[in-house]
């Protein structure tokens, strides 16, 4: 013969919160509904919501992100160490800087390359990153061996940047990332885990 057992049924209280309307019932709700300010900023959706262009290669990458499964690609490995093309490759976003606080774009990129750009002149290879036209951050290798493709390229490995964006405070701004290259000599760059806090 089959016994059946007891079984609890759970009970559920509501404790109303006094209000200034009699009869409502007052409960906390919790929702995340500010969207992130830089939409897709881990590139984890490819270059979705990025504006991207020039004449050399931009791409996504799972070649070792920061973080996540994908990063942005700014130029290629694939091009040859004396043959490399010549030009620029760059992503943007328009995003809307915070009015208040001290909003500031963090962001982390890696440099990898046969070249050298001793004094971040304007001529040779560099990353320029830049808020609405104006530059905000210059980077290259800058000491060291260079155009020795007998070697594997150097990688600077990943650097973290901060810009702060109080000169835009309430303003809707361009941010680029810009890889600049002019000579034979090839350089790519990662972006990853973009944001604004």
């Amino acid at each position: 013969t089959f016994t059946p057992t007891p079984t609890h049924t759970p009970t559920i209280t509501f404790t109303p919160t006094p209000s200034s309307t009699p009869g409502r019932l007052l409960l906390p709700l919790v929702m995340d509904i500010c969207p992130p300010i830089v939409r897709n900023g881990s590139f984890e959706e490819g270059l979705q919501s990025w504006g991207t262009g020039g004449e050399l290669a931009v791409d996504s990458s799972a070649s070792g992100p920061h973080g996540g499964i994908l990063a942005a690609l700014l130029g290629s490995p694939l091009y040859r160490c004396k043959r490399a093309p010549e030009g620029q490759a760059w992503l943007s976003q328009s995003i809307r800087v915070p009015s208040n606080g001290a909003p500031a774009l963090r962001f982390w990129y890696r440099i990898v390359t046969y070249d050298r750009n001793k004094d971040l002149l304007s001529r040779g290879d560099y990353l320029e990153v830049q808020v609405e036209g104006d530059q905000v951050l210059r980077d290259m290798k800058r000491e060291g061996e260079y155009g020795r493709c007998d070697l594997p390229p150097s990688d600077l490995g990943w650097r973290e940047a901060v810009v702060d964006l109080s000169p835009w405070r309430g303003q809707e701004v361009e941010i680029r990332f810009l890889l600049h290259t002019d000579d034979e000599y090839n350089t790519w760059v990662y972006i990853d885990d973009v944001s604004v806090r």
